[in-house]
């Protein structure tokens, strides 16, 4: 049985943790000592190792408890303070001082590496009056370029995708490999070759053959050493990923991995009616580990893929997981009081609206309108009308008025207090408000999701290939887009035809305004034509792209 991860723990660390809080800054600063920050994680093997071999050290836990305010952070419970703090990976342990800037940062210490910071520690106490850190790069408001999108974004992009290449161990970077869904979506309309390459290298490096999912990464250049680690967020994006690669190729091998995937995460993830952050099943069982922690923004990539999915293949039980879990995003993360307000975990008190967390709900709200269509029985509310006030609400919270969206609402602890602007997650809400904007014909959700983009477009020359969907997005903003609008209704025919075109940025409207209820209108920019059947749509689509920019 896997016993939860953060409950083992208690019987490993001799260190006298704090929750990362006021209280914890507050006894910094009257004690006028550091704080101890460690970030972890449930799937962290490393984290588990240092949890037994360094914080359990008696002498050494007493000098943490000593000299410093230790406090222990779960970066899946709380992902503002692992933006801020972490430089590369986990376990990361960072010093501060007490107003939250940065003293130290190292990642796993063995015991001999914790005595030695300490007693660097020590040192600096010694010889310095005030206890001064730095702020990281990140979080320098100089760093926001803003400049109008351009076709220069895709185009270097692309270049990138070339240019990271590994040419012998297929996929991008040359160090430690990750599966970077994201940069396959891009490369499937630049470079479907690489898409179908990275896709058959990840299958082979990193899918799991006893239990089914995907590992998180492999820790080396040739894709060996897969971590044991499996997330929901990873296996929902590539199951996304996966479920492209059948469309634009038909290749039933893509549907049939897709598909695994998705009975890995009902079978070991799925519970009540939402899915648990991650589990790792190791060759030891003492090291087995789940997270039970159920968070937002996995749960919503989730919705996402499985409707993707299902519209692709009419696969009825994948569309019912769905439903299910979008009810529980809807009814259970989502408060509708006054105003919308997203919880992050699940049925626990934790942050509230956080970026990634809106931004993949909004996603999920707007592919669940085009799937399922406005309403579904199961769902208390109208999904578009659900996502136009949602979208409304994240951005009066979030998007500042430079256009830039920040990570959450401030807060004045440690550096909370300070705006994070991630690129990446930007690129997830402005994909779901440029559909939004289409499907319910409100511009200003379009001028949102440009000027969101248009914060950082003047450093777009040193993207890399994890920032790959900023460029597919900013794409989509400045070329006429595919768009379907069905007068037949939801799951008709032609709906059903619509869903499955081989285009993954098609937007599909299933209830528009002035459609006769026996056709269709397929669209790209102004150029329409009305269709009456799913043979007469596929045409179309083909004519209407030849000559477009689309």
């Amino acid at each position: 049985m896997l016993v939860p991860y953060l409950k083992r723990m208690k019987n490993f660390t001799r260190v006298e943790w704090l929750e990362w809080g006021e209280q914890a800054f507050s006894s910094a600063r009257q004690l006028d000592r550091p704080l101890l920050l460690s970030l972890t994680a449930t799937w962290c093997s490393d984290c588990l190792k240092m949890d037994r071999e360094t914080y359990t050290e008696p002498q050494i836990a007493a000098h943490i408890n000593d000299v410093t305010v230790p406090v222990r952070v779960d970066v899946d419970r709380r992902p503002r303070i692992r933006e801020r703090y972490t430089i590369a990976g986990f376990p990361a342990t960072v010093f501060l001082a007490p107003d939250g800037s940065v003293i130290a940062e190292a990642g796993y210490l063995t015991p001999d590496e914790m005595r030695h910071m300490i007693e660097s520690i020590r040192h600096r106490l010694r010889d310095e009056v005030d206890l001064v850190g730095e702020v990281p790069p990140s979080l320098d408001h100089d760093s926001l370029v803003p400049e109008p999108l351009t076709d220069a974004i895709e185009a270097h992009m692309t270049g990138q995708l070339e240019a990271q290449w590994d040419q012998q161990h297929n996929g991008w970077g040359d160090a430690a490999k990750f599966p970077l869904p994201r940069a396959i979506d891009f490369a499937f309309k630049r470079d479907q070759s690489k898409a179908c390459a990275a896709l058959k290298q990840i299958g082979d490096a990193l899918w799991d053959d006893t239990t089914g999912g995907f590992y998180r990464h492999a820790h080396e250049q040739d894709w060996s050493a897969p971590h044991s680690a499996k997330l929901v967020s990873v296996n929902a994006a590539l199951i996304r990923s996966y479920a492209h690669a059948y469309a634009y190729t038909g290749d039933p091998q893509y549907r049939k991995k897709a598909k695994a995937t998705i009975e890995f995460l009902s079978t070991y993830l799925f519970r009540e009616n939402r899915l648990d952050n991650s589990i790792v099943i190791s060759q030891s069982e003492q090291d087995d580990r789940r997270d039970i922690n159920s968070y937002a923004g996995p749960n919503a990539v989730a919705v996402d893929a499985l409707l993707l999915f299902s519209g692709y293949t009419d696969d009825e039980s994948t569309r019912a997981l769905a439903v299910q879990l979008l009810q529980t995003l809807s009814s259970t993360f989502l408060t509708n009081g006054s105003q919308l307000t997203l919880s992050h975990q699940y049925n626990t008190p934790s942050p509230q609206n956080l970026l990634e967390d809106c931004a993949y709900f909004l996603q999920a709200l707007v592919r669940g309108y085009q799937v399922l269509g406005p309403r579904q029985s199961s769902l208390n509310s109208h999904l578009l009308s659900l996502a136009c006030s949602f979208a409304d609400h994240a951005l009066d919270r979030l998007q500042a008025d430079s256009g830039a969206v920040l990570d959450g609402p401030l807060r004045k602890v440690g550096l909370l207090e300070r705006p994070l602007y991630p690129i990446d997650l930007a690129a997830e809400l402005a994909d779901a408000l440029f559909e939004l904007a289409h499907l319910s014909d409100k511009p200003r959700f379009r001028t949102a999701a440009r000027e969101a983009l248009a914060a950082h477009a003047g450093a777009f020359d040193r993207f890399g290939v994890q920032l790959a969907h900023y460029a597919a997005v900013s794409s989509r903003l400045q070329r006429p887009s595919l768009t379907v609008d069905i007068g037949s209704g939801p799951n008709s025919r032609l709906h059903r035809a619509a869903l499955r075109i081989a285009d993954h940025e098609v937007i599909v409207d299933p209830c528009p305004c002035g459609v006769d209820s026996s056709s269709a209108i397929v669209r790209v920019d102004s150029k329409t034509q009305k269709i009456s059947s799913p043979e007469e749509m596929m045409t179309a689509v083909q004519s209407l792209s030849l000559g477009s920019q689309y």
